[in-house]
């Protein structure tokens, strides 16, 4: 082969034919496509770096959002339960006032519709009322019989204790 070589090298090979200029060629595009390449690989990392970023940036900010949206139905929560209680004490004093008119009502009532043999049956319920508790007839005054007996075989009248006196079921 007489003909001169004007092949190329590429990558450290001499190249000679008549294919040494699609060799080039394919040789240029190669590095070329090897460079875009690590240009697209330097971007996808900055690019998932970035993502990653506001991805903790977003985390963040919904970590705040729903503490603060925790911290808003809780007071809302509490003000609601204070706003009841408040109407409920409103409603118990009402109750309670309506209650104090009615039965001031039914004692009006009872009075003026109470007869005289009413009047005297009650007389008559609270004096055996008071007669169940009262002590016996002895301790009335004050004195109570002792168990001595004294000479001549009378007994002693000794004076009677407080406690005797008003005794267990007697009102004081």
């Amino acid at each position: 082969s007489g003909l001169p070589c004007l092949g190329t090298r590429l990558r450290g090979r001499h190249i000679c034919g008549p294919g040494a200029a699609k060799a080039v060629l394919l040789a240029h595009t190669m590095e070329h496509l090897e460079v875009r390449l690590a240009t697209f690989r330097s971007e996808l990392s900055a690019s998932i770096a970035e993502v990653e970023s506001q991805q903790d940036g977003l985390r963040g900010e919904f970590d705040d959002l729903r503490r603060r949206v925790g911290q808003e139905v809780k007071a809302e929560a509490t003000a609601l339960l204070n706003r009841e209680r408040s109407a409920i004490r409103q409603l118990d004093e009402q109750l309670w006032r309506v209650d104090e008119r009615l039965g001031r009502r039914i004692d009006a009532l009872a009075e003026s519709a109470a007869s005289p043999a009413d009047e005297r049956a009650a007389a008559v319920d609270l004096a055996a009322d008071l007669v169940l508790r009262s002590p016996p007839p002895r301790q009335l005054f004050g004195f109570a019989r002792d168990k001595q007996v004294g000479a001549g075989g009378r007994d002693f009248l000794t004076r009677a204790t407080s406690s005797s006196v008003l005794g267990p079921g007697r009102p004081g």
